[in-house]
C-alpha cells in the first residue's frame, strides 16, 4: 500500500525547503503592490530583513518595520532605500515586553496609517538564563513571544479590519512566525515559568521526548532553567494563538497563518552566543540549515498566497502545509490559552 501524498493547499506545489523569499515575492507581485505591511523583529542579517527586502521589490504602499532597537532597523532601511528608493518605509521602536510601548505604537499606527493589509509577527526572544517579567510574573520568552504579539494584534485590529473591508476575501493576513520548537513543549498551564519538574505536571502538559530536539531540550542554565523548552512553549503558544485567532476573525475577512521558517545557523549564534550555539548544533548535517532568503520564504508564502485564504489557521513548513505536535494544534487548548492571555493582560491593567 503506497503512502498518501501530503495535502497541497498552496498555489505552488513545487516550492520547498530550497525556495527563497525573493522567488516567492516575484510570483505574487499583485499581492504586494499597494499594500501596507507591518513586520516585527526586523534587524540586519535576520529573517525580518530577508522578508522585507523580498517584499520591497514589488512596490508596497508602505513598509512598517518594528524592532526594540531602532539602530537594528536603520541598516535594513538603508538597504531598502538603496535597492528600491521609491518604496516608503517607516521604522518604529517597539518593545514587545512593554504593553505601554505596544499600546502607544498601535494607537499611533491606527491614527496615522489607518490600514494594515499584512501583519507579520516575526520577532522572537530566546534567553539562555531565567528572567521573569515583573509586570506579568511570567517567563520572558512567553511574555514577549506570545503575549506581546497577542496584545499588539488586538490593538492593531482596527487597522486590519479597515483593510479587510476593501480587500479580496481573506487577503488581509496575520502571519505568526512560530518554529519547529513547538515540538519541544506543550503549554505548561500549571508551570508557565518552568519551575517544576515535568513529573509534577498533569500528563497533558508534559513534553514527549523528541530525538530531533533532544540536544536542545536538555540544555539548561546553572539554576536548572531549560531555556529551549521555555522557547518551545512560547512557539507552541504561537500556533495555538493562530488557530483561535483564525476562528475569531474569519467573519471579519481576515486570515491567520503560522509557520516554521526553517533553521538559520547565524540566528542560533545571535540568540545563544557562538560557543553555546556550536555545542547545541554539533552533529547536525549542513543540509538542515537554510539561507536567510530561504528561511523567509515560508513567511512570504503565508502572507501572499491567495489559496491560503481558504485555510486560515493552518501551519506551514518549507512553504507547504506542515505538521504540528498534538499539543500545538488542540482547539480546546487554544481557546484556553486565549482566555489565560486575556486574564494576564487584564490583571496588569490592559
Amino acid at each position: 500500500m503506497s503512502e498518501s501524498k501530503p495535502e497541497i493547499i498552496t498555489s505552488h506545489a513545487e516550492y520547498g525547503a530550497a525556495t527563497g523569499a525573493t522567488e516567492v515575492a516575484a510570483a505574487f507581485p499583485d499581492q504586494i503592490k499597494g499594500k501596507t505591511i507591518f513586520v516585527t523583529g526586523v534587524a540586519t542579517n535576520g529573517l525580518g530583513e530577508a522578508t522585507v527586502l523580498a517584499l520591497a521589490a514589488h512596490s508596497p504602499a508602505l513598509l512598517i518595520l518594528a524592532s526594540r532597537t531602532p539602530s537594528r532597523i536603520a541598516e535594513v532601511v538603508e538597504k531598502i532605500k538603496t535597492a528600491h528608493p521609491s518604496v516608503p518605509v517607516r521604522s518604529i521602536a517597539l518593545d514587545l515586553g512593554s504593553p505601554d510601548s505596544i499600546k502607544a505604537v498601535a494607537e499611533d499606527v491606527n491614527k496615522t496609517v489607518g490600514k494594515i493589509d499584512i501583519l507579520i509577527l516575526n520577532a522572537a526572544l530566546v534567553r539562555p538564563n531565567r528572567y521573569i517579567d515583573p509586570l506579568f510574573n511570567l517567563d520572558t520568552s512567553f511574555s514577549v513571544n506570545h503575549l506581546g504579539h497577542f496584545y499588539l494584534t488586538e490593538m492593531l485590529m482596527p487597522s486590519l479590519e479597515a483593510s479587510a473591508k476593501s480587500s479580496p476575501p481573506m487577503s488581509t493576513r496575520v502571519v505568526v512566525v512560530s518554529s519547529l520548537a513547538q515540538l519541544a513543549s506543550p503549554i505548561r498551564f500549571h508551570d508557565l515559568n518552568l519551575e517544576k519538574d515535568d513529573e509534577e505536571l498533569p500528563e497533558e502538559e508534559r513534553p514527549t521526548p523528541n530525538p530531533l530536539l533532544e540536544a536542545f531540550t536538555k540544555e539548561m542554565d546553572e539554576s536548572g532553567y531549560r531555556y529551549f523548552v521555555a522557547y518551545g512553549q512560547s512557539k507552541t503558544a504561537n500556533t495555538l494563538y493562530t488557530i483561535e485567532l483564525a476562528k475569531r476573525v474569519k467573519s471579519k475577512n481576515i486570515a491567520a497563518i503560522s509557520l516554521h521558517p526553517g533553521s538559520i545557523q547565524t540566528n542560533f549564534d545571535r540568540q545563544f552566543g557562538t560557543e553555546q550555539a556550536d555545542k547545541m548544533v554539533a552533529g547536525i548535517p549542513a543540509e538542515f540549515w537554510k539561507t536567510r532568503d530561504q528561511g523567509a520564504a515560508t513567511t512570504v508564502v503565508a502572507a501572499l498566497d491567495p489559496k491560503l485564504g481558504e485555510h486560515s489557521g493552518v501551519y506551514l513548513d518549507d512553504c507547504q502545509k506542515g505538521t504540528l505536535a498534538p499539543w500545538a494544534s488542540d482547539e480546546k487548548v487554544a481557546a484556553r490559552l486565549w482566555e489565560v492571555s486575556e486574564e494576564y493582560l487584564k490583571k496588569a491593567g490592559y
